[in-house]
C-alpha cells in the first residue's frame, strides 16, 4: 500500500449537507494566510478584503492574477494525493482539516521546517532513508517524513517519540505543527518530555518531592485532583506551558528566565530544580520588594482581612474613592492597602488601614511574590482592585486563590496596554462599573481582543465620596478668588465653571470654544472659569496655543483660570452651571459634587457616563451632543433662565441615588458572596 493510499484511509469523508458553516475568511486572516493589503499589492486587484478572499477561495487558492505566497494549491495537491483523488478544493481542505492535521500549505514552509530538523540532533538519516516511498513531488526523505511520514508511524527520530508527544501535548500544540517541529520551536524551551519512559520517571520524581504542592497547583489550574500523580501529570502536560504555579517555592517562568542554560539539560524546569537547582542555591521565585508598615487600625484576630489595591495615593478621583472605601470598611474588616505609588494621601490611607504595603519604586514584576508575601502575613480572604491600572496584580491575586472584586472607572479607549482589560476581566470574580457606557466600552474592547470575561459585571453609581480638603501647594488667596468669580464686580456675572487637570481629555479647548460660541447668543456678561492644576500659559503642548486664542478674542470672551483648590465646594457655590467638556469621562466626582450642591451640570451625552444619571435622576441638568458648542450654549442659557431647578422631589432622588453608604453596602454584599462565612464576625458586616 502506498503512503498516499494509506493516508486516504484516514482522510476525512465530508458530507457537505451536514457540515456547519465555517468562516474561512476569519480563519485565513487570523493565521496570516490572507492579508487584504498585501494581497492587493501582490495581485494588483482592487476591492474589499472579504469579497477578494471569496474569489480567491472559489479559485481553489490561486490568485486570479499575480502571485500570492500564502497558499500553494499545486504543491498541496501534489503532496497530498488523497485531496486530489477526491477532487477537493485544496484551500477548503487545508482550512477545514489539513491545518489541524499538521499538513503544509506551501513548499517554502516545509523546506524551512526541514532545515530546522536537519540542523538538530533529533533525526536519524539512515532511518529516514528507509522511508523513501514513491511520491515524486517529495523526493527528499526529511520533507517526506514531515509532510506524511510521522502520521503514518515512521520511526525516524533519536529521542523524541512523536506519537507520545502528540498524545500528551496535542492540547497545547495547536494546529500547523508536527511534533518534532513543535518540540524544536517551543517544547525544548519549556523542557517538555520526549518519550514515555522519561515521562513516567519525571512523574515519579516530582510526585515524591515537596517542591510540588498539589493544593497550590489545583487552585491555580482550577481543576481538582484525586492524587499527587494525577496533579503532576496535568502539570507536565498542560500547566507547565500555560504558566500555572505549582508551588510557593517554585515559579517556572522565573526559573526559565533566570537560567537560560536550562535548555541544555532538556529537563522540565521543576525537575532540574529538584535534581540540581535547589542544591546549587538557584532562585526559583522572586523576592518581594514590598515594604509593609503598620497602619492606624488594629489587626483583629476574628475579622476577615481584605486587600485593597489602589494605583497611587494622589488626591484624584480613583484614589480618593479608594480611601473612602478604606474608611468605610475598616470597622468590619482588616483592610490591608497596597499602593504601588505614593502621593499626598499616603498618611490618610495608613490611618484607615491595618497595614500599608508600599515600594521604593513602582514594581514592574514579582507580583506573585508580593501577593504571596502579603498573603503569608495576613491570610487575605478577598481583594478589591480599584481601577484597571492595577490589573498586573489581578492574575497574581487570582493565582493565589483570593477571590477579587474589581472597580473599573475608565473608558477602554484610554486604557493602555489593552491587555490590562483582558487581565482584569478574566482574573476577577466580580466587576463593578459606574455606568452602562463603561460596561459597553469594556465589552467592545474585549470583543476586539477576543477575550471572554469571567467576571460578573454589574453597574452601580459610586455615590458622593466624603473626603477632607486636600493639601494643595500655594492655593490662590480668597481675595484672588473673589476677583476671578466676580464678587467685586458691580454686577456679578453668570459663572460657567469647568474643573480638572489641564490636559486634552478634559476638553479645555472645548470649554474655551463654548465661551467663543456664547458670544453669538448671550447679551449679559458670562464668565467661564476653569479650576484645576496644570494651567501654564508658556506650556508649548497646550498653554501657549489656548492663551493665544483667549487673548486674540478679548474682551469679547471672558475666560479665566484658577489653580487647584483644596476642594470645589466654594467655587461651586459661586457658580451657576458646571460645564463638563471632557471628551471621555466615566462618572466624574465633580458632577456628583455639583448636583448634591444643587448646581446644574451640562455634559456630553455620548462620552460622559454622568449623562445616564442626568436622564434618570437629574432633569435640572442637561446632556448634549458631544463637542457641540451650540447645543452646550443653548443648554446653559436655558438653565440660566430656569426658575424651578432642583425641586424637593428631585433633590431627594439625587440624594438617594448618590448615597455613599448604599454603595459601600453593595460592595460589602459582593465581598460577602466571596468570603467564607467562618471568616466574618457574626452580625457586624450584615448590619450595613
Amino acid at each position: 500500500m502506498t503512503d498516499q493510499k494509506q493516508a486516504n484511509e484516514t482522510a476525512p469523508k465530508p458530507k457537505p449537507e451536514d457540515e456547519p458553516k465555517i468562516d474561512f475568511f476569519a480563519i485565513a486572516t487570523s493565521i496570516g494566510l490572507f492579508d487584504g493589503d498585501a494581497y492587493r499589492a501582490a495581485t494588483g486587484l482592487d476591492g474589499e478584503d472579504r469579497p477578494l478572499f471569496r474569489d480567491y477561495f472559489r479559485n481553489q487558492g490561486k490568485a486570479p492574477q499575480g502571485k500570492w505566497p500564502g497558499f500553494d494549491p499545486e504543491f498541496y495537491l501534489d503532496t497530498y494525493a488523497d485531496v486530489r483523488e477526491r477532487n477537493m478544493n485544496p484551500l477548503n481542505h487545508y482550512l477545514r482539516w489539513g491545518r489541524g492535521e499538521g499538513r503544509y500549505p506551501t513548499r517554502g514552509k516545509l523546506a524551512a521546517d526541514k532545515e530546522l530538523l536537519e540542523n538538530s540532533d533529533l533525526f536519524e538519516r539512515h532511518s529516514l532513508g528507509k522511508f523513501a516511498g514513491n511520491n515524486e513531488s517529495l523526493k527528499d526523505p526529511v520533507m517526506r517524513y514531515l509532510a506524511i511520514g510521522w502520521r503514518q508511524g515512521a520511526k525516524c527520530l533519536t529521542s523524541l517519540d512523536d506519537r507520545f508527544y502528540e498524545a500528551h501535548y496535542k492540547q497545547i500544540m495547536g494546529p500547523e505543527f508536527v511534533p518534532a517541529i513543535h518540540y524544536l520551536k517551543f517544547g525544548q524551551e519549556f523542557g517538555l518530555i520526549r518519550n514515555e519512559t522519561q515521562f513516567k520517571q519525571a512523574v515519579a520524581e516530582i510526585s515524591a518531592s515537596e517542591v510540588f504542592d498539589p493544593a497550590v497547583y489545583s487552585a491555580n489550574a482550577g481543576v481538582p485532583f484525586k492524587t499527587r500523580e494525577e496533579a503532576v501529570t496535568h502539570y507536565l502536560t498542560t500547566g507547565l506551558v500555560k504558566g500555572f504555579r505549582c508551588s510557593k517555592e517554585f515559579d517556572n517562568a522565573i526559573y526559565l528566565e533566570a537560567y537560560p542554560d536550562l535548555q541544555m539539560s532538556r529537563l522540565p524546569p521543576i525537575l532540574h530544580y529538584i535534581r540540581h537547582g535547589k542544591r546549587e542555591g538557584r532562585k526559583a521565585v522572586l523576592s518581594s520588594p514590598a515594604i509593609i508598615r503598620d497602619g492606624g487600625q488594629a489587626v483583629h484576630e476574628g475579622r476577615a482581612s481584605i486587600l485593597l489595591v489602589c494605583h497611587e495615593a494622589s488626591a484624584t478621583g480613583a484614589p480618593m474613592l479608594g480611601l473612602a472605601l478604606a474608611n468605610s470598611l475598616k470597622d468590619y474588616f482588616n483592610v490591608i492597602t497596597l499602593l504601588p505609588k505614593g502621593g499626598p494621601l499616603v498618611d490618610d490611607f495608613a490611618s484607615a488601614s491595618s497595614a500599608l504595603v508600599m515600594f521604593e519604586k513602582p514594581p514592574q514584576q514579582a507580583f506573585d511574590a508580593i501577593v504571596l508575601d502579603i498573603q503569608n502575613r495576613f491570610s487575605i480572604s478577598a481583594a478589591i482592585l480599584n481601577t484597571a491600572v492595577v490589573a498586573p496584580y489581578s492574575k497574581a491575586i487570582s493565582d493565589a486563590g483570593i477571590p477579587t472584586i474589581g472597580l473599573l472607572h475608565e473608558f477602554a479607549d484610554y486604557v493602555t496596554p489593552k491587555a490590562r482589560l483582558s487581565q482584569f476581566a478574566t482574573s476577577l470574580k466580580r466587576l463593578i462599573v459606574p455606568c452602562e457606557a463603561i460596561k459597553l466600552s469594556l465589552t467592545k474592547a474585549l470583543q476586539t481582543e477576543q477575550t471572554v470575561p469571567t467576571a460578573e459585571i454589574s453597574v452601580r453609581h459610586q455615590g458622593k465620596v466624603a473626603v477632607q480638603g486636600r493639601q494643595v501647594a500655594n492655593p490662590p488667596s480668597q481675595e484672588d478668588l473673589a476677583e476671578v468669580f466676580g464678587l467685586n464686580d458691580a454686577v456679578k456675572p453668570k459663572i460657567v465653571l469647568g474643573a480638572g487637570a489641564v490636559q486634552p481629555r478634559k476638553g479645555v479647548d472645548l470649554f474655551i470654544q463654548t465661551a467663543i460660541t456664547m458670544t453669538h447668543f448671550a447679551k449679559d456678561p458670562i464668565r467661564f472659569v476653569w479650576v484645576g492644576e496644570g494651567w501654564d500659559p508658556t506650556d508649548m503642548r497646550t498653554g501657549v496655543w489656548l492663551t493665544s486664542t483667549i487673548e486674540a478674542l478679548k474682551p469679547q470672551i471672558d475666560v479665566r483660570f484658577v489653580s487647584e483648590l483644596p476642594d470645589l465646594d466654594w467655587a461651586l457655590d459661586q457658580s451657576d452651571v458646571l460645564l463638563i467638556s471632557s471628551r471621555l469621562d466615566p462618572f466624574p466626582n465633580v458632577a456628583i459634587d455639583a448636583v448634591t450642591r444643587q448646581v446644574p451640570v451640562v455634559c456630553y451625552e455620548e462620552t460622559n457616563g454622568f449623562a445616564e444619571f442626568v436622564k434618570a435622576h437629574n432633569p435640572s441638568s442637561r446632556a448634549v451632543r458631544t463637542a457641540d458648542t451650540i447645543a452646550s450654549c443653548s443648554a446653559i442659557l436655558e438653565l440660566f433662565a430656569a426658575d424651578n431647578l432642583f425641586p424637593p422631589e428631585e433633590v431627594a432622588g439625587i440624594t438617594e441615588a448618590l448615597d455613599w453608604d448604599e454603595y459601600v453596602a453593595y460592595v460589602m454584599e459582593m465581598l460577602m458572596l466571596e468570603i467564607p462565612a467562618g471568616e466574618i464576625i457574626p452580625g457586624e458586616p450584615a448590619q450595613v
